[in-house]
C-alpha cells in the first residue's frame, strides 16, 4: 500500500505549566480501503525505520486516530518530539499486504513550559451581579467570554485592553435568583503574544 498521508502540525500549550498539546492534521488517503490512521510520537527520529522497528524504541508512543484527519496528543511533557503517521486497512482484507503503510513525512516540535500562567480564578455573587476575577503570573491583557448554558447565548467582555495588569476583573450584570447556569472563559495574552485560556461554570441563585 502506498503512503498517501501528509502531516502538518500546530502546537497549543496547555494551561498547566508542565504539560503540552500537539494537534496534527494530514491529507486523507485516496484509497477507499483505508480504515484509519496511526500516529507515532517519540524522542528520536524515525528515519530509516519501519513502523514496527520504531515502535520498539524507548519512549515511542502509538496513537490510533481512527478514521479522522486531525488528532490532538495531550499531556505531553516538555521536550523534543518527532511524529509520523501511517494509514492502515482492515486485517481481514486479503488484497493488502502489509496491512499498514510506510511512514509519512516526519515533523518535529519542542514542547516548552508556558511563558506565563493563569494562577487563580474566582466568581463572586453580589446583589448587582457576578464579579469574576482572573490573576496571571505576568502582565497580560484579558478577554472574558461567558455563555448562558440554557439558551446558548454568548457574550464577550474586554476586561483589560492592554497587557499591563496581573489582576483582571469583570462584572456581569445578571438577574439574581434566576437559577441559571453560565460558563465563563478567560483568554489572556501577555506582552510577547503568548496565550492562556481557562474557565469554569457558575450558577446564579
Amino acid at each position: 500500500m502506498r503512503l498517501l498521508v501528509t502531516l502538518c502540525y500546530m502546537i497549543l500549550l496547555a494551561v498547566t505549566l508542565r504539560a503540552g498539546e500537539m494537534t496534527l492534521a494530514w491529507d486523507p488517503s485516496t484509497s477507499p480501503d483505508v480504515m484509519g490512521y496511526r500516529l507515532y510520537a517519540g524522542p528520536t527520529s524515525s528515519a530509516g525505520l519501519s513502523p514496527s522497528e520504531y515502535a520498539a524504541l524507548p519512549g515511542v508512543r502509538i496513537y490510533d486516530a481512527g478514521n479522522v484527519t486531525i488528532f490532538k496528543i495531550m499531556n505531553l511533557a516538555d521536550g523534543l518530539y518527532y511524529v509520523v503517521a501511517t494509514a492502515y486497512v482492515s486485517p481481514d482484507n486479503p488484497a493488502y499486504d502489509p496491512k499498514e503503510s510506510d511512514f509519512s513525512n516526519e515533523v518535529s516540535k519542542t514542547i516548552s513550559p508556558a511563558e506565563f500562567t493563569i494562577t487563580s480564578l474566582s466568581a463572586s455573587m453580589r446583589w448587582f451581579g457576578v464579579v469574576l476575577l482572573c490573576t496571571t503570573s505576568t502582565n497580560a491583557s484579558a478577554i472574558l467570554r461567558y455563555t448562558d448554558l440554557q439558551t446558548g447565548e454568548r457574550q464577550t467582555v474586554i476586561a483589560t485592553p492592554t497587557a499591563t495588569r496581573t489582576q483582571h476583573r469583570a462584572v456581569l450584570y445578571l438577574p439574581m435568583g434566576s437559577q441559571k447556569y453560565y460558563r465563563y472563559e478567560w483568554t489572556v495574552t501577555n506582552e510577547s503574544g503568548a496565550v492562556q485560556v481557562d474557565g469554569a461554570t457558575f450558577q446564579v441563585r
